[in-house]
């Protein structure tokens, strides 16, 4: 289900107190039109009514998906998985025992924006997203053996094309150029690094999580 939680905000711009109606959860099968709200961003905007300035407000928010088996719990200000996993237990506790984590459920915690919509792509475009991880590590040594490559500090999954898994390189949130990943190597990746199904106790995928899937050590 959808719960929505008001959330005492200051306008930075006229000073003015406000609510911001914030989706503590947000099932986008019972409510679709979430999922673009999402997507755009819009979902965690916040209108001042006084003065019309827009506030970005990111807050804490379970994104569920029934049909693609998909719950991405967002929330900035994470250290580790133990108030996800703390989530789940809450939920299993109440007597809706969904079983996520032993149904086919992919279950993730991001923690920015960016991260969430990027998970929802490569869910949508039926990949796994360990998998993609890896890829994005791969693009972005490529990419670094380029000897008039640009400097970048991030790689984002972009999307299916026909010839392959494009992939986007960023400066400071700023889009640099994209990169082609043939889907062999997706493939090939995917027979090196077997996974039983999409579930388990990994609910962190990122760079970090990959660095450490291929054998790297620690990332940093």
């Amino acid at each position: 289900m959808t719960r929505i939680e008001p959330i005492e905000v200051t306008c930075p711009n006229c000073g003015s107190q406000g609510v911001y109606q914030n989706h503590a959860s947000a099932n986008v099968t019972l409510d679709p039109e979430l999922k673009d709200r999402v997507m755009d961003g819009s979902l965690f905007v916040y209108d001042c009514p006084n003065c019309g300035e827009s506030l970005n407000v990111v807050t804490r928010c379970l994104y569920h998906d029934m049909t693609k088996q998909l719950l991405l719990q967002l929330d900035p200000d994470a250290e580790d998985d133990r108030e996800l996993r703390s989530v789940l237990d809450t939920i299993t506790e109440s007597g809706v025992n969904l079983g996520f984590t032993n149904a086919g459920y992919e279950v993730r915690l991001v923690s920015s924006l960016n991260d969430l919509r990027e998970k929802i792509l490569i869910a949508d475009d039926d990949l796994d997203d360990r998998i993609v991880e890896i890829v994005k590590i791969y693009a972005g040594v490529f990419a670094s053996e380029e000897k008039e490559g640009p400097e970048f500090d991030d790689v984002r999954y972009m999307g299916l094309e026909d010839e392959g898994i494009a992939v986007g390189l960023f400066s400071d949130g700023t889009y640099l150029c994209s990169a082609m990943i043939p889907m062999a190597m997706y493939e090939d990746l995917s027979e090196k690094h077997p996974f039983d199904s999409r579930t388990g106790d990994d609910f962190i995928v990122d760079y970090g999580w990959a660095y450490e899937e291929m054998g790297l050590g620690k990332e940093g």
